[in-house]
């Protein structure tokens, strides 16, 4: 019985040395050289890792889209350029992700479908996804919703009084002026950290809620007139007060403050992934 079992094991050795050897050359050639059409075919069909961050697979696929949608928008820029510049913005992605899924940080299909609403208002907007070589659902998918994610995540900074303590306590500052009978547009000459703002005197007119932030809408629906409130959103602060109302326009005075230091965050929070680089753009 034992001549047969050693038998056995000798084939499975065999088999399974083989098959290492097969993946190692397979790999050896999806992974060297340019990526020629028979390369791409295997890379969209399987799995395979353009890199790890952390211990994460960013996949070889995922680059191909975008390196196709790269050459469609800007076709004069050199091939090695564009591949540098989209594996470098893939890495940030995946560490954005990592370091926005750790705090509970997601994007709802909702949110998705308001940001595109927003963004699609520009005139001929299907028209250019096309020239871009994409349809909607791709665009939605693996445009949208990443920058989305890196968008709430900066909101999800923004209205963290603890690592903003500067910014929050300039706004304490501000809504204590106001309380004390201070006029919001002469705060605003003096405080808003935007141009516009500081010419307008903060007046921001009569606003449709559709034109405003997604996140800020639902704070802003629920104000009532005369009130003030710290608003949060991917840009900054907002201290926003509520004139009154017009036909379901909203008339809002701004004071906005920005926060600086999120790109220092996200270094901090992620200087310490390992990055293991698998394919090298040529």
């Amino acid at each position: 019985m034992k001549e047969p079992k050693k038998k056995i094991i000798k084939i499975a050795g065999i088999i399974i040395g083989v098959t290492i050897s097969f993946l190692i050359i397979a790999s050896t050639w999806l992974y060297s050289g340019n990526l020629t059409a028979g390369k791409i075919k295997i890379f969209q069909s399987l799995p395979y890792p353009l890199a790890f961050v952390n211990g994460k697979a960013v996949l070889m696929r995922d680059f191909i889209f975008r390196l196709n949608v790269a050459r469609h928008v800007n076709s004069a820029a050199g091939e090695q350029d564009i591949s540098q510049a989209i594996y470098s913005q893939m890495i940030i992605e995946e560490k954005i992700r990592q370091i926005a899924y750790a705090r509970k940080v997601f994007v709802s299909d909702r949110e998705v479908e308001q940001e595109y609403s927003r963004q699609a208002g520009e005139q001929n907007f299907s028209q250019k996804l096309v020239g871009y070589g994409l349809d909607l659902n791709e665009f939605k998918i693996y445009i949208l919703r990443r920058q989305l994610l890196a968008t709430n995540l900066q909101t999800w900074f923004n209205a963290q009084t603890d690592l903003n303590n500067q910014t929050y306590g300039k706004a304490a500052q501000i809504l204590e002026k106001i309380s004390q009978g201070q006029k919001m547009a002469d705060l605003a000459v003096a405080d808003t950290e935007d141009n516009i703002g500081r010419e307008t005197g903060g007046d921001l007119g009569f606003v449709d809620l559709a034109s405003t932030l997604p996140e800020l809408r639902q704070a802003l629906a629920g104000m009532k007139t005369g009130e003030v409130k710290i608003l949060p959103s991917r840009l900054g602060l907002h201290i926003i007060q509520l004139e009154g109302q017009n036909q379901g326009r909203l008339h809002l005075w701004q004071i906005f403050l920005k926060n600086d230091n999120f790109e220092d965050w996200v270094y901090n929070q992620t200087k310490d992934f390992k990055v293991r680089q698998i394919y090298k753009p040529k």
